[in-house]
């Protein structure tokens, strides 16, 4: 659970900042922390029903952002993990609802 626990913690921060001008300045960060994310999480097979609570709690996280405004190489990044959780059936679940429903 080190991942779960590292992409929250540094994602608190980057869900408090208030101005636009800091959020996009935060992309570059969100970026790092995905790119920290994959690279430790490449060999879990999240298809597995035993990762369906951690898919969720990730997946509701990945959410809280607005796709539309990242930067290409972070919006690569965050799509990467989507894919990667939505091998999940409660991922698929998850994000077919917040993407298809909007």
């Amino acid at each position: 659970y080190s991942h779960i626990e590292m992409l929250y913690n540094k994602t608190n921060k980057l869900l408090s900042v208030n101005s636009a001008l800091q959020q996009k300045n935060n992309h570059k960060e969100l970026e790092d922390i995905l790119k920290i994310w994959l690279k430790n999480t490449t060999e879990i097979n999240f298809k597995d029903k035993k990762y369906d609570k951690d898919v969720l709690l990730v997946v509701n996280r990945l959410i809280y952002f607005d796709i539309n405004s990242l930067n290409f190489k972070c919006c690569k990044l965050f799509i990467k993990s989507l894919v990667l959780l939505a091998k999940n059936k409660i991922g698929t679940e998850l994000v077919s609802f917040k993407y298809v429903s909007t």
